[in-house]
């Protein structure tokens, strides 16, 4: 996870000077990885579940790129701005969607008792 936030870093270098550079104080940097010789934590139950978004994410970028040829990097900012507010305009009618259909599924399973952790649920 060290390069998303190395990249958050590079994306915000007029206000946040990456470690060692710049005049950004340390209390302004995002916290980086510990280097191998440091103890780590254990890995929060989430960390797989964002190494799969960031990969999906990452394989979006190059698809984009062969199929575009990289040219949103280039388009002018109010044209990605409308790109990203019509992306967010079908993730809440998706989500509309998926809402009406777990009303669906919800009213389908009233009454239904659940077994205790260990037993098979049978429907």
């Amino acid at each position: 996870m060290g390069w998303l936030v190395d990249a958050f870093n590079r994306l915000n270098s007029d206000s946040v000077a990456p470690a060692g550079k710049g005049s950004a104080s340390k209390e302004e940097q995002l916290p980086r990885d510990p280097s191998p010789d440091e103890a780590r934590p254990a890995r929060p139950f989430w960390a797989p579940a964002l190494d799969s978004f960031t990969s999906a994410v990452g394989r979006r970028l190059r698809d984009g790129a062969r199929v575009y040829g990289d040219r949103s990097w280039s388009r002018e900012p109010a044209a990605l701005i409308r790109e990203v507010q019509e992306e967010l305009e079908d993730v809440c009618g998706w989500s509309f969607v998926l809402w009406n259909r777990l009303e669906q599924v919800k009213r389908a399973l009233e009454g239904v008792q659940l077994p205790a952790r260990d037993e098979e649920i049978v429907l």
